[in-house]
């Protein structure tokens, strides 16, 4: 199945259930409308998805800032307000993909949830959103969808929501009314820094547990108003900064982002390069050492975790056999066996003052065996390169190769991939493509995926 039209097919198959009489959330769905359609909205209309994603993913209101950035960040690219059309947009848009999953990457996420045990997060974003266990048949779906790979968690976590109905949209309503309250009540000035460090997100996950579809609206507001003075007497603890660094001739995120954090806070550094590098290890100034991509750090003072990064060439390869023909000047149809061997595509990034930039280097070498008497065989090798666009861009380039064997024009077609990939091969990256063109009554065509081979560091 095509990962990406995997969140379209889950919104239609719980439409279709919807139509049905079903009530689980697994096989529920919610009305879309086309991403095309959606106006760009004040940040502020932003607000309450906000607060759903991060109720659903964080079991927490969200704070103040976060509230204000993401808002901002997703009114800036547009976004559909509502979960149906953004699982929908999910599909086609870049944007969508990185803003939706960047959340699954955050530092929180990380601390939260076991990498390997993904029924225990679904579980946990049910247990957030309607203060119960999955049901085995929704939480085997969700779990086998993330393991897969068809689906990310932030993705299960906005389509379980997506599916809610009866007592279930309830409960979600009012444990975002709640977030939306408790928020409010801490975005003051002098006491939006009370709502930090783990004591305080504690109290506040607390407090959206006892929020239920069944809560009036005077005993929510009662909820969220007891919790403040809770809030604020948990001890302040002195605060350091954790600074954060890519360094290398490389690219990658180092995360968290760079940030004050409490006294004892315990946090995972991560180093993730992009698709056309690789980590290269941490710097010695780093609190980090070793190979790996990750540590756990103990904050007792200022720190620095620096991670270096070197670029990479990406190797694709593959082959291609067709039967073609065509005819010659003199009338005579030849026939051949084309064997196009050894085909190599290289892409390979430089990171300079000015940007980025991508090349692209297609070898390879074919045979044409005649299958029909006095036709010539033949054979030729290519070696081209192209620059090619930026990240998360296609690009389609062709090789022009004219022989006794025909004019065979070979294709090579794939897309620079972008933030949303991470270091993770995509299917289909790579594609070629082979036909006889410009010749009298020629006939032939293939096409084939490329295969990924290997990774070096760019020489």
């Amino acid at each position: 199945m095509d990962k990406k039209s995997y969140p379209v097919l889950v919104l239609t198959l719980s439409l279709a259930m919807t139509g049905c009489g079903g009530s689980d959330p697994v096989t529920e769905g919610v009305m879309s409308r086309s991403a095309a359609s959606v106006t760009v909205a004040p940040a502020t209309d932003y607000n309450e998805l906000i607060q759903r994603i991060y109720v659903a993913y964080f079991g927490r209101p969200a704070d103040a800032e976060g509230l204000a950035f993401w808002s901002n960040a997703y009114r800036q690219a547009n976004i559909p307000l509502d979960i149906g059309s953004l699982l929908t947009a999910y599909d086609s848009s870049p944007t969508v993909k990185y803003l939706v999953d960047i959340f699954g990457r955050s530092l929180e996420s990380q601390d939260l949830y076991d990498d390997n045990d993904h029924a225990a997060f679904v579980n946990s974003v049910y247990r957030n959103l309607y203060n119960r266990d999955a049901e085995p048949q929704g939480r085997d779906f969700w779990t086998k969808a993330i393991t897969d790979g068809v689906l990310t968690k932030p993705v299960v976590a906005l389509a379980i929501m997506g599916g809610a109905q009866g007592t279930d949209s309830e409960s979600i309503s009012k444990k975002v009314a709640a977030a939306s309250h408790f928020t409010s009540l801490f975005t003051p000035a002098d006491l939006a820094s009370a709502y930090s460090g783990n004591a305080a997100i504690s109290v506040a996950r607390r407090t959206l547990n006892k929020i239920t579809g069944s809560t009036t609206a005077i005993d929510l507001e009662e909820i969220v108003r007891l919790s403040v003075p809770e809030v604020i007497r948990v001890p302040t603890l002195p605060a350091y900064k954790l600074a954060t660094y890519a360094a290398g001739a490389g690219r990658g995120t180092v995360t968290p982002v760079s940030g004050t954090f409490r006294e004892g806070e315990q946090i995972t550094v991560r180093a993730q390069p992009d698709y056309f590098s690789e980590f290269a290890g941490w710097s010695q100034r780093s609190v980090c050492a070793g190979g790996l991509g990750g540590c756990r750090v103990t904050i007792e003072s200022d720190t620095v975790a620096e991670a270096r990064f070197d670029p990479t060439e990406v190797f694709f390869g593959g082959e291609m056999t067709l039967n073609a023909s065509r005819e010659t000047d003199d009338g005579r149809i030849c026939r051949w066996n084309v064997v196009w061997e050894k085909i190599d595509v290289v892409i390979r990034t430089a990171y300079t003052a000015s940007g980025r930039t991508n090349t692209l280097r297609v070898t390879g070498k074919f045979d044409a065996a005649p299958l029909t008497e006095d036709c010539d065989p033949s054979s030729q090798t290519i070696d081209k390169t192209f620059n090619i666009p930026p990240i998360g861009r296609s690009f389609n380039e062709t090789v022009m190769v004219v022989d006794g064997a025909g004019d065979q024009l070979l294709t090579v077609a794939g897309e620079v991939p972008g933030p949303g990939y991470g270091n993770i091969l995509p299917a289909g990256l790579v594609t070629m493509s082979l036909r006889y063109a410009n010749a009298k009554n020629a006939k032939g065509e293939a096409h084939i995926p490329m295969s990924l081979l290997h990774r070096r560091r760019a020489r």
